[in-house]
């Protein structure tokens, strides 16, 4: 069966879940992965001048993405 439309809205795909562990438990802590509704926009702001909690979507975000540029980037042989 196809289902049309994005699996998930968070920042979790078939391979990965992006998260904060602030407490190192190897578990999401509550409500942090970033949700990009169903526009999946996540475009997330940062202000590096500010408390690192306060831009812990954007950092979470970042991640996900840069794991996804490296599974392209493997996928492509010279």
């Amino acid at each position: 069966m196809v289902v049309v439309g994005a699996e998930f809205t968070t920042t979790q795909g078939n391979n990965v879940h992006a998260y904060a562990d602030t407490d190192s438990n190897n578990a999401p802590d509550a409500g942090s992965s970033p949700n990009g509704g169903t526009t999946l926009n996540f475009d997330f702001p940062i202000n590096l001048n500010s408390a690192p909690g306060s831009y812990q979507n954007a950092v979470v975000a970042s991640f996900y993405w840069n794991n996804i540029i490296h599974d392209v980037a493997i996928s492509i042989r010279f």
